[in-house]
């Protein structure tokens, strides 16, 4: 599961574009918009460079299958928007807002963490080398270890990759 954090300095075209690459992994696929103080004309745009994106994809039925798992969910303040996000531990996070690094300080539950509107994880799937193994190992390790969840936090790593418009040429 992928989530995508944004306010108000999103690009819409980036945003949809994340969620669609997630999304195309199967119809059981599932993607979260969470949205801090978005307007409804923000929001409408995403929608639609979504709908936009979607029509031009080879696996566009299976999209269709998992955008109807997905949703977006509105928050008037960052600080909601993390505990939710922490609590929800997502595979993969991607910060869209005004200050990505800064937020990246909240992030206590995620497997890979995306800093930046320009770095999608397709970046972390083909470039950049980040993988999916803290989130699976700490799955597994809380799953069979669960009275050891408190120490076993002070140890977790996540990958945290940041790229620039350059390095994404």
């Amino acid at each position: 599961m992928s989530k995508v954090v944004a306010d108000s300095t999103l690009n819409p075209k980036f945003v949809a574009s994340d969620l669609l690459s997630q999304a195309e992994h199967g119809a059981d696929s599932m993607v979260v918009l969470v949205a801090i103080g978005l307007s409804k004309v923000q929001l409408t745009a995403v929608e639609d460079e979504i709908h936009r994106q979607a029509s031009l994809l080879p696996r566009g039925n299976i999209v269709v299958k998992a955008l109807a798992n997905s949703y977006v969910i509105q928050f008037d303040n960052l600080k909601e928007a993390m505990d939710f996000t922490n609590d929800y531990a997502p595979e993969h996070l991607i910060l869209y807002t005004s200050e990505s690094s800064r937020v990246l300080d909240l992030v206590e539950n995620a497997g890979s963490v995306f800093v930046g509107a320009w770095s999608p994880v397709s970046c972390g799937d083909y470039a950049s080398g980040t993988n999916h193994v803290p989130s699976l190992f700490l799955s597994l390790s809380l799953s069979l270890f669960f009275f050891w969840a408190d120490e076993f936090r002070r140890f977790r790593h996540m990958d945290s990759p940041r790229c620039t418009a350059e390095s994404i040429r």
